[in-house]
């Protein structure tokens, strides 16, 4: 026989309301086609910036080494990261500054890199697409810690930013899972 702590343990009524409540969410978040399900998922949840911003993280980190191989000496893009991930430590008013500033100058960078890989005729326009997609994935995680109002937007851009510099979309789908996980355990199958 349960005794009646057992029987009313928070954690566990809570985990088994959400599940209840969000059967469909579930299902669809982990056979999800593709980055804007997610985002619809996310949105339906009434998700927090924080998670959009993680997601933007996550994906620009991926995608980041493809710039940084063409341009090792700008920093601009990592930057930006760095400082959208300072917006998810300590979400403070210089923290979103810093992260609105940071992705003025990757989206600069994202500009610049493209200019600099067209003007050279050894290079195709696709290689320059590829690099600035890698900046502009950084940037747009730092818009998204500084923006109030379009973090799920810029999740959206910084997907597609994603896979325009070379990022599997298997491996989009998975930092999507994962960090859909983090924030909202009940979603992860049992």
């Amino acid at each position: 026989m349960s005794t009646m702590t057992e029987a009313l343990d928070p954690a566990t009524f809570v985990q088994s309301y959400l599940v209840d409540k969000y059967k469909a969410e579930i299902v669809a978040w982990n056979e999800a086609p593709s980055p804007n399900a997610f985002i619809d998922i996310l949105r339906d949840l009434n998700a927090s910036k924080a998670a959009f911003v993680e997601i933007c993280v996550a994906l620009a980190e991926e995608v980041l080494p493809v710039f940084e191989k063409e341009f090792p000496k700008d920093l601009r893009p990592r930057k930006a990261i760095e400082a959208a991930k300072a917006w998810l430590k300590d979400r403070t008013a210089a923290n979103t500054r810093a992260a609105a500033v940071a992705s003025d100058a990757a989206s600069n960078a994202a500009v610049n890199s493209t200019a600099i890989k067209l003007v050279s005729v050894l290079e195709t326009w696709s290689a320059s697409v590829v690099v600035g997609a890698a900046a502009w994935a950084a940037s747009r995680a730092a818009s998204a810690a500084a923006d109030t109002s379009y973090a799920s937007d810029f999740t959206f851009c910084t997907a597609d930013d994603a896979t325009r510099a070379g990022l599997p979309g298997h491996r989009i789908m998975d930092i999507f899972r994962e960090v859909g996980y983090k924030y909202y355990a009940f979603l992860k199958p049992r």
